[in-house]
Formats: C-alpha cells, structure tokens, sequence
C-alpha cells in the first residue's frame, strides 16, 4: 500500500509475513487481529496464501527486512474492503444516472430549440423543411440536425421507434407524441416542456403550403392530445 494505517486489520487474504520471532502464528479470516503501526518494525514477503504474525518481539534476528517508513509495493489495507466496494458501486452509479441525465437534459434542450426555431413555418404534405414541412417531416428535420440520426419515417413509423415513455407525466422536453386510433398513428408532435407542444398541423395531402394558418406552431398538451385520440409517447434519444 502506498501506507499503513495507524492500525491495521490483517486477514487472510493478505499476502505478506510480518516477522518479529522465529515461529509465525497462522491467522485465518476467523482469527483476524490488529497490530499498531509502531509495533511493526520489519517484515518480510512472501508469495503464500495466508498471512502469518509473530508475537511481538524485539531484537531478534529477520530475514529480509525493510525500513518501517518505507513502504513500497505495499497495497494499502482497508478496514472493510467490502464497505469499500458497495461505496465505489453506489459513487459510480450515482455518476453514470448523472450522466445520463444531463446527457438527457442537453439533447432536450437542442430539440425544443430547433423545433421552436421552425415556429411560423408552413405546412407541406410530405415536405421536411427547410422552410416547409409535415408533422412527420418536422420530427425528422429536427431530430437530424439535433444530433439523432433517424430515417424519415411517418407518424406511425416514429411511433414504434426509440423508448416508450408509458405515463405523461414521465414526459421530458424532447420527446415526441404520436396521435391516432387503434389501428394507426396519424399526427405527431415535439413536447418543449411547460405543457407545451411543436407541431406542423395542416389538412392532410391537399395541403401544400398554400393555407397561412396550416403553420408550424406551439400547441398547450391539454389541446394537443384530444379524448377521442389515442397516443403514444417516445423518447427518440
């Protein structure tokens, strides 16, 4: 170890022989013991399995010895080597939920700035922008430049795609909500957070970016998803 603690718990486990009388004592996991620091003053190595101690003697003759300061090639001993690793686990699965999460919020962020960057445009039956798209069409458009690479798929496509986000309340801005019926899903939007939806709305096929009000627009949620409507919330990344 790179020290020895003040005192030290030595189990079996421990691959080392410390010497202070000629006839080691064997300790075994269920005859562990500790030794102050200062009590040691030289040991040895060895390659066995178990660890060995000697009682507390002085001026009596070792084999190779070293400086009780010097500590090299020691690996450092813990008081619970277990405690030890269920802290590790639980630090670094904090670390990767945080990561996950911020991971999460920034692409959040991205896709309701892009979405929202898109507000006024027109409605094109099968367009995916620049400045025209369909519902379908926006998502793609979005997702793509937002840095998730999806296909052009349609409504009912993007329902089925990524991880299905089961209660509404679940929701996080970035994802997107498809609307249909039993059989398939028809319309879909960005959720940006707040209760607030980005969709591209217009009439279908017949429109082609000739109506002023079939526009990309912000929609509250309450509006967005009506009670004869079926939907489907994914996350896309």
């Amino acid at each position: 170890m790179n020290k020895i603690l003040d005192e030290v718990e030595w189990h079996q486990q421990i691959t080392y022989t410390l010497c202070q009388s000629e006839t080691p004592q064997m300790i075994t996991s269920l005859n562990a013991f500790k030794t102050p620091k200062d009590k040691i003053l030289s040991w040895t190595y060895t390659t066995l399995d178990s660890l060995y101690k000697k009682d507390i003697s002085f001026n009596e003759p070792v084999l190779t010895t070293e400086n009780k300061n010097t500590y090299n090639d020691i690996l450092e001993i813990d008081y619970d080597s277990q405690f030890v690793d269920q802290r590790n686990t639980i630090i670094n699965s904090l670390k990767s939920k945080l990561a996950e999460k911020y991971k999460l919020k920034d692409f959040g962020d991205k896709i309701s700035e892009n979405a929202q960057s898109k507000l006024g445009c027109r409605y094109y039956w099968g367009a995916t922008g620049e400045d025209m798209f369909d519902c379908s069409g926006l998502v793609y458009w979005v997702m793509n430049h937002s840095g998730i690479k999806i296909d052009r798929l349609t409504a009912n496509g993007y329902a089925s795609l990524g991880t299905k986000i089961r209660d509404i309340d679940d929701m996080i801005p970035g994802d997107v909500i498809a609307l249909g019926n039993e059989q398939s899903y028809g319309h879909i939007g960005i959720y940006i957070g707040n209760s607030k939806v980005v969709e591209a709305m217009g009439e279908g096929e017949t429109c082609k970016g000739n109506h002023p009000q079939h526009v990309v627009k912000i929609t509250d949620l309450t509006h967005f998803i009506h009670e004869d409507k079926k939907y489907e919330i994914r996350r896309l990344f």
